[in-house]
């Protein structure tokens, strides 16, 4: 194999060639972490963050390594080679030269080389020696003078992937690197050595990959492959914003056997970036193959100064002569380890256990906000999911007998009577010790699907390992989440149900119930609601961090879980009350849920199973499931998840009446009272109107005088409630608007008012020509924006108006 000992400078025996492996410019495919990689991943997280919190050692990390470093007198000893009169002319900087020990030896032969020299300024450096780390020659960007070496030394140690972080000319027009390797139609030579580029992407993460073919002019060898992944945005005299692309770079190479040959880095000079690099990617590997000791970075920056001098470079910013060396190196530090932990969480997030044995620190390492969620940035292959996807379930809202005929699936339980249950499937719930812990009786967990706890007399006062909860999954992508439904907790069960979420390492609770409903009957217990002090659940403390109520009425609330007599850390979990969904129905609009799916999609599911509940923990919660399943599953290219019958089924199949009642289309369009301009005496009962029903908004689409048409003036009385009143004026009577700017402005302002807040009140002088125009293009575009594609039928549209008012839309609508 190619992997060559740091200190030695020839290979024992040549690996495979590169041709043979395919080299795509397609995203890397996810990370798949093994159990102990998890657990490897989520200790050094854990570690990382805590030093992170420690800016103090970081300086103390950083001033170690400044006092070990090369003096001049040890690196004239050390690097004789590099500072012979021949080969002073192929080293960029003259303090920036590799050890005679572990310096990269090109092979001299006069059928494949012009030049005579083994000399390139080039050095192999590595840390730890496992199979599935990379080694990697780190060197200087190649010099006119030494293209042709450069491409010598990637042909004889086989090289399967260049990475290159620096532009050919930096901001200050300084050459930091030769042009080695564009072409554009045709291949360029490099003294014997002919490179051609057989394909350039650019990804979404600004890396430009290039394909290249390497290959001697005048021989018979077979054609070097080698992948080239050029990162233009390092900054030479810094960090980047943020750590996405160099995360891209690590899942790139991660699928990269080592075994193919080194990993080739450069920057500039070959120490500063190329050395973060190569010590970003040397920990990630390091922990993902158990090796701990690769947390501590500083040990990892050591060696590789052994092996090069100056690699991970520090110096003040050019652009700021405030910033100290020190200011820069903690800059540095942070970035590293930003980029480790970001790196183990990108695959941990990639990686799918559906196991319960996912270690709890991660959820700890997890930022839960209450800020609003981020964007869902789809890729192409997701865009195109959904848009098929959108398509099939438009289709089916036009049939209502097909919903009909998909909601009668079988009620696979709904024929057995409790006994049946009892004796079969569901004996641990029936059991007389167990039976005071269902809030119903008839809704109780399968034995196959319970959630089963761990007792300790250590950490739990309750010796039965029963909870009224149910593993509920459908599909196992790796970006699919497990959830659990369960009842709302009763007084008996609140110790159980915190333990469960311990136990498991639930990272979010999806609360879809109030404690009381209208007619002050408990739905739930008081499970989890503390003021000022951290609240005591037998064995279990449970501690708010913060609580926000979010736009969309969400209550969010931080939660900190932890035993009272164990030094084990405390377990952080995300708690989210949707209060307005009522318990024998659907909401009247989508906006909460859409929220809650947003927040939950930016969770990686290997974090643990979310814990969903309403008051019986099936309807629904049952419901919930299903919506939040059929969309990450349809994201996730799985499009049986159209078939929402087979999904409940399934449900039902692993929690008794999962879904209980049909799910109605729910409207989000805010109701628009079409009104009379009000007359002087019918002033009053126009604001009695608006005060009565909250409207929020009026819009006026008349004057109050034009021509022989007279309405009264409705700002002249002093409503008593608050309205913002947007008038119209130059929309003439029988016609339409000569542009469409005034209207779409309308649009907007009331796209942002939320429908709960009322009716918006629309009037011109008779309520039913510029009104109803007006109604429907507002209620077009809402209906086409939630998806409505029948809002298209503008005729259709207009009749269900005029079957409200008379005569409503009296012009024909203009484009």
């Amino acid at each position: 194999m190619a992997a060559t000992s740091a200190g030695k400078s020839s290979i024992s025996s040549p690996p495979p060639p590169t041709q043979s492996f395919n080299f795509s410019s397609d995203p890397p495919p996810k990370l798949v972490l093994s159990k102990d990689q998890l657990f490897y991943s989520s200790d050094a997280i854990k570690t990382l963050k805590e030093k992170t919190r420690s800016p103090d050692k970081i300086e103390q990390e950083f001033d170690r390594l400044q006092a070990n470093r090369f003096k001049k007198v040890a690196v004239t000893q050390s690097c004789r080679e590099a500072l012979q009169n021949v080969n002073l002319s192929k080293n960029r900087y003259t303090d920036v030269i590799p050890f005679d020990e572990n310096r990269v030896v090109l092979k001299s032969s006069k059928v494949t080389r012009s030049s005579g020299r083994d000399y390139i300024n080039a050095s192999f450096v590595e840390v730890g020696s496992s199979e599935s780390i990379s080694q990697f020659i780190a060197t200087q960007g190649p010099l006119p003078q030494t293209c042709e070496d450069f491409w010598e030394m990637v042909i004889q140690y086989h090289c399967p992937v260049i990475v290159m972080l620096t532009r050919l000319v930096d901001n200050y027009k300084t050459v930091k690197c030769g042009d080695y390797f564009n072409s554009e139609d045709r291949p360029r030579e490099f003294g014997n050595i002919q490179v051609t580029t057989k394909w350039t992407r650019k990804t979404e993460t600004s890396l430009v990959l290039r394909c290249l073919e390497v290959k001697y002019k005048q021989s018979e060898e077979p054609v070097h492959t080698v992948l080239h992944i050029q990162y233009p945005g390092w900054p030479d005299h810094g960090v980047p914003d943020d750590t996405l692309a160099v995360r891209e770079i690590v899942k790139r190479i991660y699928h990269i056997p080592p075994g193919l040959g080194p990993v080739v880095v450069h920057c500039s000079a070959g120490i500063g970036r190329t050395g973060a690099f190569c010590t970003i990617l040397n920990t990630i590997q390091r922990i993902l193959d158990g090796n701990m000791t690769a947390v501590n970075l500083g040990d990892t920056v050591s060696i590789f100064r052994s092996q090069r001098i100056g690699m991970v470079q520090t110096m003040t910013p050019i652009h700021s002569k405030r910033n100290s060396s020190q200011g820069w190196a903690k800059m540095r530090w942070q970035f590293f380890d930003s980029s480790v932990a970001e790196g183990l969480l990108s695959a941990m997030a990639a990686t799918s256990t559906g196991k319960s044995s996912v270690s709890s620190s991660l959820a700890n390492s997890f930022n839960f906000s209450s800020d609003p969620p981020p964007k869902l940035v789809l890729s192409r292959d997701q865009l195109f999911y959904c848009s098929d996807a959108i398509k099939s379930f438009k289709e089916k809202t036009r049939s209502p007998d097909k919903i009909e005929q998909e909601f009668d699936i079988p009620k696979e339980f709904d024929h057995l009577k409790l006994q049946d249950v009892a004796n079969e499937i569901c004996r641990e719930a029936l059991r007389d010790v167990n039976r005071h812990k269902n809030r119903y009786k008839s809704i109780i967990p399968f034995d196959k699907t319970r959630v089963v706890l761990k007792s300790s007399e250590v950490t739990r006062s309750s010796g039965s390992d029963y909870i009224n909860a149910s593993f509920a999954e459908v599909g196992s992508g790796e970006s699919v989440s497990r959830c659990i439904a369960t009842q709302g907790p009763l007084p008996d069960t609140y110790e159980d149900f915190w333990e469960m979420v311990i136990q498991y390492h639930c990272p979010v609770i999806v609360m879809l119930t109030q404690l009381f409903d209208d007619g002050k009957i408990v739905k739930c217990g008081d499970y989890f609601n503390s003021e000022d002090k951290p609240r005591e659940f037998d064995n279990i403390h449970v501690t708010t961090k913060w609580t926000r109520t979010t736009d969309t009425s969400l209550v969010l609330s931080c939660l900190e879980l932890k035993y009272k007599h164990s030094e084990e850390p405390a377990h952080n979990v995300l708690h989210i009350q949707y209060l307005e969904w009522p318990d024998m129905g659907v909401p009247d609009g989508t906006l909460e849920i859409r929220d809650i799916v947003k927040r939950i999609y930016h969770i990686p599911p290997v974090l643990g199973p979310i814990v969903v509940h309403c008051s019986a923990g099936v309807g629904r919660t049952g419901a919930f499931c299903t919506i939040l399943n059929t969309i990450q599953r349809i994201l996730d290219g799985n499009m049986t998840a159209l078939n929402l019958s087979d999904t409940v089924s399934i449900f039902r199949s692993q929690r008794i009446g999962m879904v209980q009642t049909k799910v109605r289309s729910c409207e989000s369009n805010p109701r628009i009272i079409a009104a009379l301009g009000p007359v002087q005496h019918t002033c009053e009962h126009f604001w009695e109107m608006v005060i009565q029903h909250h409207c929020p908004l009026v819009v006026m689409l008349t004057q109050l005088v034009d021509g022989h048409q007279i309405g009264g003036d409705t700002q002249r009385e002093e409503p008593l409630h608050s309205v913002i009143h947007v008038q119209y004026l130059d929309w003439p009577d029988f016609e339409v608007p000569y542009n469409t700017l005034p209207v779409r402005e309308i649009l907007k302002m009331i796209y942002h008012i939320p429908r709960d807040l009322g009716s918006i009140i629309v009037h011109c002088s008779a309520r039913i020509g510029r009104t109803g125009t007006f109604c429907t293009i507002l209620n077009t575009v809402q209906r086409i924006l939630v998806g409505n594609i029948t809002a298209l039928d503008l005729g259709h549209t207009i009749s269900i108006l005029r079957s409200q008012p008379m005569g409503m839309v009296e012009t024909t609508v203009g484009c």
